[in-house]
């Protein structure tokens, strides 16, 4: 049925996938004009990496046996709502999809610049490819191997932000991955919780986490870390630029990080963490669009 093709797509995750891509945009706004068509590619093709990455991670824990026991959302594939070859399909099929919009992007965005740099962003392409789909699935499922955070970093910050600036002005700034890896310090806090909701059985399947490396009180000390680096990071980044005192707006959504830190550190069961994730995941696109938006002003 279509409606358990759409809850396996998981689409309260794209808000938070397309986070990167619309801070890069808002960055470049402020000094170049922003070209739409690049713009609505850009997000296609995050919509498609991030569906990618949903389905075959719903194939992937079922496999595992980690989706045996979750507390939170129900997975199709382990459910048997979908079978796994018609995920496998599927997987294919976005995997197609992203590579596509993909390269259609970096042609509309790439087309007059020297061939090594449409070179180099079709490598990250397919690498984005490859991680999408081998977070817990495939031979090398890193987010079993305690890594899923630094790829989160990596695909959801500093490609999404620094990747999307590039591709509207044709031209770097380092600085701009200070923002980026803000983003992706905020992405990955988002798969912490998730992590520490199930830290019991996902460690019980096998399925090793920098939650359940560090346990129950420890992993909250490494969310804290995770949620109050981003309020910082800008601070360069911003003073560099000469933008105006509206770019700090972001620091709005302190009072509710501080809020949420605190219902963190007293939460006594694992179970506790899933209300959340939301909350994480609607700060994070605050966050975005206060400094987004902020620098513009």
């Amino acid at each position: 049925m279509l409606s358990h093709w759409i809850a396996a797509a998981r689409l309260r995750t794209l808000p938070l996938s397309l986070s990167g891509i619309v801070l890069g945009t808002l960055i470049a706004r402020a000094e170049v004009q922003i070209d739409a068509a690049i713009f609505s590619l850009a997000l296609l093709t995050a919509v498609f990496f991030q569906v990618l990455s949903n389905f075959a991670n719903d194939l992937g824990d079922a496999l595992s046996g980690a989706d045996a026991q979750r507390k939170g959302e129900i997975r199709m594939v382990a459910s048997g709502l979908i079978s796994p070859l018609s995920m496998k399909k599927a997987i294919y099929v976005f995997a197609g999809l992203s590579a596509l919009s993909g390269v259609f992007l970096l042609h509309i965005a790439l087309r007059n610049l020297p061939v090594w740099i449409f070179g180099l962003f079709l490598v990250l392409a397919i690498i984005s490819i490859w991680s999408a789909i081998n977070y817990t699935y495939g031979s090398f499922s890193y987010g079993y191997r305690r890594l899923g955070e630094v790829f989160v970093i990596i695909f959801f910050g500093l490609v999404a932000v620094g990747g999307s600036y590039f591709l509207q002005t044709k031209f770097w700034n380092s600085l701009v991955l200070l923002p980026g890896f803000s983003v992706g310090l905020l992405a990955s806090a988002v798969l912490n919780l998730n992590n520490m909701r199930d830290m019991e059985t996902d460690l019980s399947n096998g399925k090793y986490t920098i939650a359940n490396y560090l346990g129950f009180t420890n992993s909250k000390w490494y969310h804290l870390m995770l949620l109050l680096i981003p309020i910082v990071l800008p601070i360069p980044f911003i003073e560099s630029g000469g933008y105006s005192p509206y770019s700090y707006l972001y620091l709005l959504i302190v009072p509710a990080l501080l809020g949420h830190i605190l219902k963190v550190f007293q939460i006594k069961s694992c179970e506790a963490y899933d209300p959340e994730l939301k909350k994480v995941a609607l700060m994070t696109l605050l966050y975005v669009l206060l400094l987004g938006f902020g620098i513009n002003l």
